[in-house]
């Protein structure tokens, strides 16, 4: 699917989504990957509303917190990454 549709579903709450089209992932990437705010901030929105983290999501959170987006959607998706990395999903180190 277009990323341009995709992107569309981030308008909707996550609790609305039945996951049919589109897989949650998919959608997050493409909203976190977007060159504008807008669908940045509705991916992080969608992560805070319980949508699923993986480590593709966490290093595409980490990303939002390096680039030129409001300073709030930056520590939001910072504290996104963190938390998940915290809590034993962290990337594994060469001979760990």
């Amino acid at each position: 699917m277009d990323r341009r549709q995709l992107v569309l579903f981030l308008e909707h709450p996550y609790a609305a989504f039945d996951g049919s089209l589109a897989a949650p992932t998919e959608l997050l990437l493409a909203g976190l990957t977007w060159p504008t705010e807008h669908w940045v901030d509705l991916a992080v929105s969608w992560i805070e509303q319980g949508a699923p983290i993986d480590e593709g999501i966490a290093c595409a959170l980490e990303e939002v917190s390096r680039k030129p987006f409001s300073q709030r959607l930056r520590h939001r998706s910072f504290a996104l990454a963190a938390r998940w990395r915290r809590q034993g999903n962290a990337r594994r180190r060469d001979g760990d």
